[in-house]
């Protein structure tokens, strides 16, 4: 799991037992979270609700968005092993095989 708290554009992440600015559905609990709560969870990236979202996003800070996605290899060392750990914990092909591309690309560069 990573420490990603920042959006893709670089808003800052809203803490997932917060509803303020936003409120946090009511679908998402607890055991949504790999970390094992909401609390855990802090304002990381992370997809509690794997149905409606394929990657990592948070609510933001931000009043007038809501939701964003997470850039997990945006300026991170592929192999450093938050992001990647992060992308498999989700078990998507998809995610998977980005992450395996970026690796093999980082390594023959």
């Amino acid at each position: 799991m990573g420490s990603l708290n920042v959006t893709i554009s670089g808003k800052t992440c809203q803490y997932w037992d917060s509803n303020a600015p936003h409120t946090v559905s009511t679908t998402i609990k607890d055991d949504n979270f790999p970390d094992g709560s909401k609390s855990a969870a802090r304002n990381f990236c992370r997809n509690p609700d794997p149905v409606t979202k394929e990657s990592p996003w948070c609510y933001t800070t931000d009043k007038s968005v809501e939701w964003e996605i997470c850039d997990t290899c945006a300026g991170k060392n592929p192999t450093s092993g938050d992001e990647v750990a992060m992308l498999y914990d989700y078990g998507s092909k998809k995610r998977s095989s980005r992450i395996s591309t970026y690796i093999l690309s980082y390594y023959i560069l």
